[in-house]
């Protein structure tokens, strides 16, 4: 074999040999360049570390605003006129305990992995019926990678409220509705988060990429993904003033 042919052998064989981008790089991918994290996750699919971290981020931003959380939940429920709660009960409810920091940190381990199953769930289905390829662990992976966006808004908010003492953090066009949180279109506008859109962008680019569909196209997914979010927190804020007799 002559010497341009060995070297044409050794180019195809590192092309073939393609490097696995590490986690670090993978996450700056995730916010700097999205298609690219999707590449290495198309070729390497991988989601345990990126999980970990948004579930742990998630958990401690869930605990550093417990006692904020805890008082706007007091004045939400004061609202509730079936529940008939008296001024001992309701100051009861913003009494944070050792119970209390353990059980919000659990519930947001339990909803980093429970919303990224369920957002996969859909975007595999919606994939799926537009003609897409990408298998289960693919499309898992990127959703997983593309919560760091989701856990950098908690954290950020988190931090916000620890330095200002207010609650919540207004960081979507719900604050435009003004009037109760109990409102519907306030609940509806509040979905036009800036953290959950930037997630849905990168969770667009990346599906082009692991489906092969143009931008346009893999856009159909997310936008289901966003419709359906969106009707189930209002259905839930609807059914849940209902029981409770919530005035607004």
């Amino acid at each position: 074999m002559g010497s341009d042919e060995t070297i044409e052998a050794e180019m195809e064989y590192q092309k073939g040999k393609e490097e696995v981008m590490g986690f670090g790089d993978r996450v700056l991918s995730v916010f700097m360049a999205p298609r690219e994290a999707a590449r290495s996750l198309a070729r390497h699919p991988e989601w345990i570390r990126a999980l970990v971290v948004v579930a742990l981020v998630t958990a401690v931003a869930s605990v550093l605003i417990t006692r904020e959380n805890a008082e706007f939940s007091r004045e939400m429920m004061a609202s509730a006129s079936r529940l008939e709660l008296t001024d001992e009960q309701l100051a009861r409810m913003g009494e944070v305990t050792t119970k209390t920091f353990v059980s919000r940190g659990v519930g947001g381990v339990f909803w980093a992995g429970f919303s990224t199953l369920l957002y996969t769930l859909v975007l595999l289905l919606c994939g799926k019926a537009t003609g897409g390829q990408a298998g289960f662990r693919r499309v898992f992976s990127m959703v997983s990678y593309s919560g760091l966006v989701g856990a950098l808004g908690a954290a950020v908010m988190a931090a916000v409220v620890r330095l200002t003492g207010t609650f919540p953090v207004e960081t979507s066009l719900g604050v435009l509705a003004g009037g109760s949180y109990w409102s519907l279109s306030r609940v509806a506008l509040g979905n036009l988060e800036i953290f959950w859109l930037w997630q849905l962008v990168v969770l667009t680019l990346g599906l082009s990429v692991m489906q092969g569909f143009s931008v346009g196209k893999a856009a159909v997914s997310t936008v289901v993904l966003f419709v359906i979010r969106t009707l189930v927190l209002v259905g839930i804020t609807a059914a849940t003033r209902g029981f409770l007799g919530v005035a607004y």
